[in-house]
């Protein structure tokens, strides 16, 4: 999500639209959404610091306040859709991109996609995970949140950005402040599925498939719908500006409440600028759709009328038992924090993790959520796991990438009596700039290799993730991963030397860079003996000859003898 700078602040401030109401006591859906707190100790939605409570959110902090924010506009949602499987929002705060005159404030989307699951409305057609689950009544991905959000810390805190949010829940924020229940509502919105996940830049379906957003997605100028459409079509109509139209029924119906934005026939205007806005195109309503609705891709003021929304998502295969949609009640009352391990476990093989993207040169969008890279397929035939190209060396490398902030990379060896039990796990946090580009295109050609030095020094164990292949031999699927801003790694057959994860993360601001790496089992490769003579060097390689370093001086805060030898500690 981008917002405008301050000195054009006050010309898209629109005001706030009046929910839609059917009824004195209109009938609640049944579903539950929880937000689920991935923050650490101490920051984003456990920041301690005090805060007075405002516009009926009780929270006493500002982590207290930022999560009792986020639930609420959960329950927006959650009264409106039906649901036996519970939806979770794994949701946290980080210092995003930030400046004295625009800033990010958010991105979310689905984590995963479905598609010829049972129950779905219609073959060979990906459904985000949270509507796929409830289609099928059951979790098509358990232990993997179904909507992932992350929000950025620096505003009103450490960045110079003149604005700052607002964690009041009656639309009611000071002038300058940016109203978030507005926002959150707006990205669990992608999240629930208001999104194509077309890759717009080429065209081309999602592995070739339709997605359940872009069946009623239609070019009025040639009068196709984007299922029928060539690559270079869908490209046209995602430019094809005020002929982009949503022809959902449920919509279409609805326009009649409309000012502005709705073309012949009550269908409802798409944004399609010309050229294209990188994760803005096509998955929003047009700026152009009068009064403001929720899911247009810029911020004009607080707005929690999820009414057209709605609808939107019901035409995509939502179901509701409720006869209207609703502005929360102000009684409310904070929900327990629920705190959950950032670490996600690998997406089950019948799913597609979905690139979120964000609209670096958009000012006041709303971040979307809509480009896919991914190249995963559940119906792929198994291949040999390839032989890795050896990358680390005898001796640590020079000049590698180092955290910024101390403290914030993590080193852990567990090595156990049983093989079985052994783990690896190494978090490099706050890390220096590094672009996407850096880390290379390990789907095809870049090897990464965990390399572990002592203080001799000597390598004393590695890890090794090759470049593309196929892992999970039982339901196989590409090893590799891409999105926007991020490269994953998944095996969970833990070869050939035991990792089971690995993320790159990009960071185009100094700290905001992440690695994690982890692995476990037989075939990790552990040092010789503990207790490991510091200081420890752990570098992450590619074979293209970037590297990633942290080091670990003594004394450590773990590093015990064997059996069962065990090694953690932070980097200095």
């Amino acid at each position: 999500m981008r917002v405008i700078p301050s000195a054009r602040l006050a010309l898209l401030v629109l005001g706030s639209l009046t929910a839609l109401s059917l009824g004195a006591a209109p009938a609640q859906a049944s579903s539950t959404i929880t937000i689920i707190n991935l923050d650490g100790a101490g920051i984003g939605l456990n920041d301690p610091t005090p805060m007075a409570p405002v516009g009926g959110n009780p929270g006493t902090t500002l982590g207290a306040q930022r999560f009792n924010a986020m639930q609420f506009a959960a329950d927006t949602w959650e009264v409106l859709l039906d649901s036996p499987v519970q939806i979770r929002v794994g949701s946290s705060f980080t210092a995003l991109f930030c400046n004295a005159s625009s800033a990010t404030l958010g991105q979310a989307g689905p984590n995963t996609v479905h598609r010829d699951f049972a129950g779905a409305p219609v073959t060979g057609t990906w459904y985000p995970a949270a509507l796929a689950s409830s289609l099928a009544g059951t979790d098509l991905a358990p232990g993997t949140d179904d909507i992932g959000a992350t929000f950025n810390s620096s505003i009103g805190t450490t960045c110079s950005f003149p604005s700052t949010f607002y964690y009041g829940f009656n639309e009611s924020p000071p002038g300058g402040a940016i109203d978030f229940t507005t926002i959150v509502l707006h990205e669990i919105g992608h999240g629930l599925g208001f999104l194509t996940f077309v890759d717009l830049a080429s065209g081309a379906k999602l592995l070739g498939f339709d997605d359940t957003f872009m069946r009623s997605l239609e070019d009025h100028s040639t009068t196709k719908l984007y299922p029928t459409m060539t690559n270079a079509e869908r490209i046209a109509a995602s430019i094809d500006t005020g002929d982009l139209h949503w022809v959902g029924a449920l919509v279409v119906g609805a326009s009649g409440g409309l000012t502005g934005g709705v073309g012949p026939s009550g269908h409802v205007r798409m944004y399609a600028p010309n050229p294209q806005a990188p994760g803005s195109s096509v998955s929003h309503y047009d700026t152009a759709v009068t009064p403001n609705e929720l899911m247009e891709p810029l911020y004009t003021g607080p707005n929690h009328n999820v009414t057209l929304t709605f609808d939107l998502l019901r035409d995509i295969g939502w179901t509701t038992s409720a006869v209207a949609t609703t502005t929360p009640t102000s009684a409310w009352t904070a929900t327990p924090t629920v705190v959950a391990t950032p670490t996600r476990t690998a997406t089950p093989t019948v799913t597609v993790t979905p690139t979120r993207t964000m609209t670096p040169t958009r000012t006041a969008s709303l971040t979307p959520t809509a480009t896919l890279t991914r190249t995963a397929t559940p119906t792929v035939t198994a291949s040999a796991t390839p032989v890795p190209t050896p990358v680390c060396g005898t001796t640590p490398d020079s000049g590698c990438r180092t955290p910024v902030v101390s403290q914030r990379a993590l080193l852990s060896f567990k090595d156990k009596t049983q093989d079985g039990g052994d783990l690896l796990t190494w978090k490099w946090l706050r890390g220096a700039v590094t672009p996407m580009s850096d880390f290379g295109d390990p789907l095809t050609t870049d090897t990464y290799e965990l390399c572990i030095y002592d203080a001799t020094p000597s390598l004393i164990a590695h890890a090794t993730a090759p470049a593309g292949g196929l892992c999970n031999v039982s339901k196989p699927k590409p090893c590799w991963s891409a999105k926007t801003t991020r490269f994953k790694y998944t095996n969970k057959d833990l070869t050939p030397l035991g990792l089971q994860k690995i993320l790159l993360k990009e960071g185009l601001v100094p700290g905001t860079a992440q690695i994690v790496v982890k692995g476990k089992g037989v075939n990790l490769d552990m040092p010789a003996s503990f207790p490991l003579a510091q200081p420890v060097t752990a570098q992450l390689m590619n074979s293209s000859g970037m590297c990633w370093e942290a080091t670990y001086s003594a004394p450590a805060l773990k590093n015990t003898a064997g059996p069962s030898g065990e090694f953690k500690d932070k980097a200095d």
